[in-house]
């Protein structure tokens, strides 16, 4: 499920609005988040894959206000315990 999100050190934030990533968060489970990237020429290409288990934060004012808490009702953090992924520079464009 696409997520807008930033990354605040070795975690990934994004907030929710409740659903299943809220539940999943609440129980701790153990998850997989995705970043893929794509320049305009497709000259250059990465994606990375990040493992951690998932904390739910209820907002708080200051952070109701990041883009990542838009509209939601908690703030979920995965701490970034398995990382890995690849980059790909493109020798043709």
């Amino acid at each position: 499920m696409p997520v807008v999100y930033r990354v605040d050190g070795a975690t990934v934030v994004f907030g929710v609005s409740g659903g299943l990533l809220a539940a999943a968060a609440e129980r701790g489970d153990v998850v997989c988040f995705e970043a893929d990237f794509a320049s305009a020429d497709e000259s250059e290409l990465w994606s990375v894959i990040v493992v951690g288990k998932l904390r739910l934060s209820p907002l708080e004012p200051i952070a109701s206000q990041h883009a990542t808490a838009r509209c939601g009702v908690g703030i979920v953090s995965l701490p970034m315990t398995i990382v890995s992924g690849q980059a790909t520079m493109s020798v043709f464009a």
